[in-house]
């Protein structure tokens, strides 16, 4: 299996979408992907998993102002064969982008509807901070997490 990590680019975050993708991803489109990545620009820090040339997972930054950044996660059905060497580069990524990006916080918005994310984001060293009300794109509650340096 040939498994390396590269920068991210837009048009892998289109191929988990259009071929991949998760229920939990189910909201967003290939547009969706294509805006979002070109609204960002430059603010965006990122990586993806590839296994056998097909990405498996998204990972990154948008970065914001006053040494603050979003985490953001995108993952296909198959990132689960994946998930040790996906949390190895985040535990890494997240000490890199304190000190990289000079950042004092890094924050994280969870949809409590899978139990499993929860437990991930907190054994990342993320605290929650609190329910935020009909925040994600369908309505839902979601919860906000947050490290800080």
């Amino acid at each position: 299996m040939d498994e390396y990590w590269t920068e991210f680019e837009a048009g892998h975050a289109r191929q988990i979408i259009e071929s991949n993708g998760r229920p939990q991803e189910a909201w967003c489109d290939a547009n969706f992907s294509d805006r979002w990545c070109k609204s960002l620009e430059d603010r965006i820090w990122a990586y993806t998993l590839m296994v056998n040339g097909i990405p498996v997972a998204c990972v990154g930054l948008v970065l914001q102002d006053l040494g603050k950044a979003e985490a953001w996660t995108l993952f296909s059905n198959s990132f689960q064969n994946h998930v040790l060497t996906i949390y190895r580069l985040i535990k890494t990524g997240l000490k890199m982008a304190f000190h990289e990006k000079n950042l004092s916080r890094i924050q994280a918005t969870i949809d409590p509807s899978y139990p499993a994310t929860v437990k991930w984001i907190e054994s990342l060293g993320f605290e929650y901070e609190g329910r935020l009300r009909k925040y994600g794109p369908l309505g839902q509650d979601f919860l906000m997490y947050a490290r800080t340096n």
